[in-house]
Parts: structure tokens; sequence; C-alpha cells
């Protein structure tokens, strides 16, 4: 990608960010990391829910409990 550089006036941004939850709320701020964590949550759902015809809401995804052997 360094061509794309290759023209004048062309800049470079870099922006930090952190890593989990609590990184992204740190890096956007004002509520910004909360709703795009409660974004993507909806979006992997409904993803879910047209690939295989279901309503994700019937199947909630909890972790499996009991003993393994």
């Amino acid at each position: 990608m360094p061509e794309l550089l290759d023209y004048p006036g062309a800049e470079v941004l870099f922006i930090a960010a952190s890593a989990g939850e609590e990184g992204l709320e740190t890096s956007l701020g004002e509520g910004r990391g909360r709703a795009l964590s409660e974004l993507e949550e909806e979006e992997s759902r409904e993803a879910v829910e047209a690939l295989f015809n279901v309503d994700a809401a019937e199947f909630p995804a909890e972790p499996l409990e009991g003993e393994w052997i």
C-alpha cells in the first residue's frame, strides 16, 4: 500500500486503540464503545438467523454445563 502515498498531499492517519470492551470505550469515549459492541452483537444475531433460518431468541447462546469425560 505504500503506492497510495505516492500522490501530492497524501497523508496517513494512525489511530491508537485498546483491546476489549473497556478499550473500545476508552478509545472512542462518550458511550461509542458500548454502542459499537451492541451493534456487533445485533449484527451477529441477525446473521445467524438469516443463515440458519431460525429465531435466535428460541436458542439462547448459553454455555453447556455438566461433567465432561
